[in-house]
């Protein structure tokens, strides 16, 4: 969360008031449209009752005003956990507080948006969930219960003055370096030393004050080392920034945030403590996947312009040539199946691979589903086959091959596994570039193949030389208006030879024809197409080889009619088929984690 902890504002005098010459005493919540204590707790349960309800509504219809008080999200998976406003005593003496216009912000919102509002990254709830089985609960409170200090580097170092007296003057000699160094800044020069990243630091493992204190006695000490004290024993987290605000991993800041004293949940008096409840593993997941995928399309014009470079760069430097090693379906199983890999200097030739994936036995008739939709299959050629002979891991294999992580987990909970299908290279296997396609589309749509093959040789030039975001922008419908071929590519297509061509149109061979006779056919409705009835979506690239969403290239891939496995030859001699394992949700989730947080944190740069 925000700053370490769940964060949020409220309102208060900035006048500090203080104690004994020196010392710095903290500044309290005030409010002076409170009039007394009773004030404040009749709004701590009118608070309770509007989060109950989901409503501000006032029964006076005057707006509702809850200056005054405060409070903080907590969360544990057994009473202890849920001693003090942290966690189990001992706990840090300091903890981030949310006052009353993030309290606001909470009311009428589920659990997962009520914790993502006040800085929780949804890594954390994920993990907070499923690994340590948590749940939530909202503490409030009258704002003059307890102490607390603006979320500012001043407010910080008042309140380190004021609790951790021993600890003041470490961090006193190097207040400024904190101040003007980023936490990436003070982190990098931190793992320069052998540590490790902050952000994997556990509690009590590294920088302890006992270290501190040495380092500081024979002159080594440094502000990373002070800051990943902080961040281990403070919970001042990297989105801290010391301006007073919650910052979220996507750089979107929050509300205002304090730091308050910690106490014991027994001792706040007059406190409600609200259930919250806890997010679903579906809600967090559907909230990571939709921010992937987001960042993925967002990131396809740049990818697009700067994929011409790419190739040709990796065509300038071309690898040394290697003797080609012709081996059977056959031979290449027994490899993958021992772990064995290739003669060094030697490369595979001859044979192509296919993942089929499918729920029930009648998805493994053919390459892919034999029912229609899927006239041509992509494949991969003896490069890709290569690399899984060095790394077997389905889930690296998948992804390797191009596979979205959020359609593999969506995949696993319809109950998909997947088969590796691997044949000899034929006539009617060709590499997937821009000049193969009219023939292979000819080859595979029967008596309409023809036709079709002819649109797509008249605007071929139009396919090759303009990226997939500029016809993108151009696919419009009859009003003008923009069309996503992503979003038709998802709408279920329509009976066999019947043309549904409400917006967006998801293009079939139907309404591509269609148009074409009415000679209001495009190169951006082509485009449509390829992407809808053949899979070409916005990464392919017509050179032949697969790229990832950051421009990275890949292995070779080739297409081909989908046939029915009697159709590919011998079993056992012309093509082999072999079951390479299934991922787990768990393996899925942490790669969509990892993926989500990388996303984040780039967002935020």
């Amino acid at each position: 969360a925000m700053g370490g902890g769940a964060s949020a504002s409220a309102k208060h005098e900035q006048s500090p008031k203080t104690g004994k010459a020196g010392d710095i005493a903290p500044m309290m919540f005030k409010d002076s449209t409170v009039d007394s204590k009773r004030g404040s707790i009749d709004k701590v349960f009118l608070y309770q009752r509007c989060l109950i309800k989901g409503s501000l509504d006032a029964a006076s219809g005057r707006e509702l005003s809850f200056k005054g008080i405060c409070g903080r999200i907590c969360h544990g998976n057994s009473p202890g956990d849920f001693e003090t406003l942290i966690g189990p005593a001992p706990a840090p003496k300091l903890a981030f507080t949310i006052g009353s216009d993030g309290l606001k912000d909470l009311i009428g919102k589920s659990s997962l948006e009520m914790l993502l509002s006040v800085g929780y990254t949804a890594l954390y709830i994920y993990r907070s969930i499923v690994k340590d089985g948590c749940s939530f609960v909202l503490a409030v409170m009258p704002a003059d219960s307890g102490s607390a200090w603006p979320a500012t580097w001043d407010g910080l170092f008042e309140a380190i003055r004021s609790e951790y007296p021993d600890v003041w003057p470490l961090v006193k000699a190097v207040q400024q370096d904190l101040q003007t160094s980023s936490f990436e800044e003070l982190e990098q020069a931190y793992m320069q030393e052998g540590w490790p990243a902050l952000r994997a630091i556990k509690k009590g493992t590294h920088i302890t004050l006992e270290r501190l204190l040495e380092m500081n006695q024979v002159g080594t000490m440094r502000a990373y080392h002070v800051r990943a004290y902080l961040h281990e024993n403070m919970h001042i987290r990297a989105n801290f920034l010391g301006d007073g605000f919650t910052w979220r991993l996507n750089g979107e800041r929050g509300p205002t945030e304090y730091l308050s004293r910690n106490t014991t949940c027994y001792e706040v008096r007059d406190a409600i403590f609200c259930p919250l409840g806890s997010p679903t593993v579906e809600e967090v997941i559907k909230y990571m996947c939709e921010a992937l995928k987001e960042e993925q399309r967002a990131h396809e014009l740049e990818q697009q312009h700067n994929l011409a470079s790419v190739v040709q760069e990796l065509e300038v430097g071309e690898h040394p040539p290697t003797k080609a090693l012709n081996a059977t379906p056959l031979e290449y199983l027994l490899w993958l199946q021992t772990h064995d890999e290739l003669p060094q200097g030697a490369h595979l030739s001859g044979l192509c691979g296919r993942i089929c994936r499918g729920s029930h036995s009648d998805s493994f008739r053919g390459l892919a589903e034999m029912d229609g939709t899927r006239r041509i299959v992509f494949m991969f050629g003896p490069d890709g086959l290569a690399k899984f002979l060095s790394n077997s891991d389905p889930l690296s294999i998948l992804l390797g091959l191009g596979y979205d992580v959020m359609f593999l987990y969506e995949e696993l909970m319809k109950g998909t596994v997947f088969e590796l299908v691997v044949f000899k290279e034929t006539k009617g296997v060709r590499q997937a570039i821009w000049d193969n396609l009219p023939g292979i589309v000819q080859e595979a749509f029967g008596d309409l193949g023809g036709e079709l093959s002819a649109i797509i040789m008249k605007h071929l030039p139009d396919l090759k030389a303009r990226s997939f975001h500029d016809l993108q922008h151009e696919y419009t419908d009859d009003t003008g208006a923009i069309m996503s071929m992503h979003d038709a590519r998802s709408k279920p297509p329509p009976p066999a030879g019947q043309i549904e061509d409400s917006s967006p149109w998801r293009m079939t061979e139907e309404l591509l024809l269609k148009r074409e006779r009415e000679g209001t056919c495009r190169a951006a409705d082509v485009r449509a197409f390829l992407y809808h009835a053949l899979n070409l979506n916005n990464l392919y690239s017509g050179d032949g080889y697969t790229y990832t969403h950051d421009g990275k290239r890949g292995i070779s891939e080739y297409l081909a009619a989908n046939l029915p496995r009697k159709e590919l030859g011998k079993a056992g001699e012309d093509w082999v088929n072999c079951p390479i394992g299934a991922t787990t949700v768990d393996q899925c989730m942490s790669e969509i984690c990892s993926a989500y947080e990388r996303v984040a944190r780039k967002t935020r740069k």
